[in-house]
């Protein structure tokens, strides 16, 4: 049973979630006992299981280092390294990754780029957006714009 006093985006929908206590491998479990195939992945985050030693062990040795360093003032060796390991595998036109916090600062900083790109070589009015109609690109306002969720376009309309 949800409480009040812990509240999330789909809060106003979903009245009665289960608990989850517990998760191992692809599976979560509820206070019951009962168990769920983890099909999402913790919103698509934990797509190589929950558990596994092998990552968690790496989690500690990086957080023995430093948990986070915010790339707006530092450089560090650990983006550096999966930098230089993602261009491995694109184009040789693609030279530069941009990391960002979580889904929806991505969507927002692909806006921003986008936005940034057309102003920068002259075409100052393209500002349209494409995306799937029912589509979760995140709950922050720009994510939620470009959804296409009438439940998001509702929420929309209350700023």
């Amino acid at each position: 049973m949800d409480t009040k006093e812990f509240w999330t985006s789909e809060t106003q929908m979903f009245y009665n979630r289960e608990k989850i206590v517990k998760a191992q491998g692809n599976y979560v479990y509820d206070e019951n006992g009962k168990q769920y195939l983890d099909l999402n992945s913790g919103t698509w985050n934990v797509f190589l299981g929950h558990g596994r030693k092998e990552y968690a062990d790496e989690i500690v040795k990086q957080a023995k280092q430093y948990e986070y360093i915010p790339n707006i003032r530092f450089q560090h060796q650990t983006g550096e390294h999966l930098a230089h390991q993602l261009l491995e595998y694109l184009p040789e036109q693609f030279q530069h990754v941009f990391f960002t916090s979580g889904g929806a600062e991505a969507v927002e900083t692909s806006f921003k780029l986008a936005r940034g790109f057309f102003y920068s070589t002259g075409e100052k009015n393209k500002r349209r957006l494409i995306s799937l109609y029912e589509s979760y690109h995140g709950s922050t306002l720009g994510a939620m714009s470009a959804s296409g969720d009438p439940w998001g376009e509702f929420l929309l309309t209350l700023f």
